[in-house]
């Protein structure tokens, strides 16, 4: 018993010393003093500063294409036979002019071609005569058949009226009974009508004999068109011995060579014209909205508004430029791309007579810029200065606020858009991601920058 009693007093001290621990603990906490709140200065942040004004904002619309002729053609054998000359220019890259010959063809088959339909046609030619000479002579026969016949018609008028006469004159004296033949005259008008039936049985044969002549005549006439015909083509063939081009031009690709046999519709040689080269340029839909597109004139099939533009491209490091105007656009938007195609055309472009331009070649990949329209009263803003092209940090009362921008154009390196509250400000370089409505700030080398503005490229 003596041991329970020492246990129960050792558990009622250890309940005692918690009991009085914990309302210590209790009471120094419900009585401790209220800390005093100090305010916390809000931080400046330094920031550089660009001064925005409103300005007039040329669009400049990049494009990128591949110089190609503008008219390219095959030169292709319209006869056969063996190459016996070929122009010194005549290989890959040779410039030629105008209806220059670039290759000439045996032409001693196509001479003797030329000769035989010449004396063919002096053949026909004295077939036709001939055969106009009888038909005219026919003529001239059926004109005097028909003079005749007219006489004969006169003769027997006048037979009759004399048998009309001597019945008259032989009631006149009485006589009785009717009067001979021999007293009528009768024998001569029978004369008279056989001699007319004799003329209309030789006009009527005059008439056959001519319908007889007349298909000879239109044959031999026939006949010597035809022969002309092939005189021309005879000459058009000794003519094409002759391998030309009608215009200024390179060798794209030579496939003959001098010596070798061809055959009509052998292609023999690739060629362009050098006058002027053309590049198809690409633009979006989206940048259709900021340029007049060349139009064809209602007056003819000319093309107006052309559009100067500017090439460019890289050698090393040496930019090399071209100026081109833009002429047309195709007809209708790429269904794989959703791009409609604008073609530019660059004048003498691969001539090498000019110190300070360089010549282009056919296959070159070129830069564009095309100016579009003109944008008055907006604001310019690098893109990097920016919120995703959204929002911009303007300076303002010394902090710094975000202000929301709708877009009216964006350019590889500016966005361009319109605040109607502003006339000029200064936005922030530095985009601070935790900027709310209102961040005190400063500007960083304020004499710096007033004495030496940074100057932004506001042209893409």
């Amino acid at each position: 018993m003596n041991r329970n009693f020492k246990v129960g007093v050792r558990i009622f001290t250890i309940l005692l010393i918690i009991i009085i621990g914990g309302g210590g603990s209790y009471y120094l906490f419900v009585t401790k003093p209220e800390p005093k709140k100090r305010d916390r200065p809000q931080p400046v942040v330094n920031v550089e500063l660009l001064d925005i004004q409103k300005q007039n904002y040329q669009i400049i619309l990049d494009s990128q294409g591949t110089v190609q002729p503008e008219l390219e053609s095959q030169l292709v054998a319209q006869v056969s036979g063996e190459i016996i000359y070929m122009h010194p220019q005549f290989h890959d890259g040779g410039f030629f002019k105008n209806n220059e010959i670039l290759l000439k063809i045996d032409p001693r088959d196509y001479e003797l071609a030329l000769s035989d339909a010449k004396t063919g046609l002096a053949d026909k030619v004295l077939s036709l005569v001939q055969a106009e000479q009888l038909s005219d002579e026919v003529a001239a026969k059926i004109q005097q058949a028909e003079a005749e016949i007219e006489i004969s018609k006169q003769i027997i008028i006048e037979e009759e009226a004399n048998v009309e006469q001597a019945k008259l004159e032989w009631e006149a004296l009485g006589n009785e009974g009717d009067p001979s033949a021999l007293v009528l005259g009768l024998p001569q008008l029978e004369r008279a009508k056989a001699t007319h039936r004799s003329n209309e049985a030789n006009l009527n044969l005059l008439q056959l004999e001519q319908q007889l002549i007349q298909p000879k005549v239109d044959a031999a006439k026939a006949a010597v068109e035809n022969q002309k015909s092939l005189i021309k083509k005879a000459e058009l063939d000794l003519d094409r011995t002759n391998l030309r081009v009608p215009f200024n031009g390179r060798i794209l690709q030579r496939v003959a060579t001098l010596g070798q046999y061809v055959n009509s519709g052998s292609t023999l040689a690739t060629t362009y014209s050098n006058e002027v080269a053309e590049i198809r340029l690409p633009l979006r839909t989206d940048q259709l909205e900021f340029i007049k597109v060349p139009r064809r004139s209602d007056d003819d099939d000319s093309f107006i508004d052309l559009i100067p533009i500017h090439l460019y491209t890289y050698f090393g490091q040496t930019k090399v430029e071209w100026d081109a105007r833009l002429v047309r656009a195709e007809g209708s938007i790429d269904q794989n791309t959703r791009q409609l195609y604008v073609i530019a055309h660059i004048r003498d472009p691969f001539t090498t007579n000019h110190p300070s331009k360089r010549p282009t070649k056919i296959g070159m990949y070129l830069n564009a810029a095309i100016p579009g329209k003109e944008l008055e009263n907006v604001f310019v803003v690098p893109r990097r200065y920016t919120f995703q092209d959204r929002e911009i940090l303007i300076f303002e009362g010394g902090a710094l606020k975000r202000q929301a921008i709708q877009p009216l154009y964006k350019s590889k390196e500016n966005i361009v858009f319109q605040l109607d509250s502003f006339d000029q400000f200064r936005i922030s370089k530095n985009l601070i991601a935790f900027a709310g409505d209102s961040v005190k700030a400063q500007e960083l080398n304020p004499l710096k920058s007033a004495t030496a503005p940074e100057k932004e490229a506001t042209n893409p």
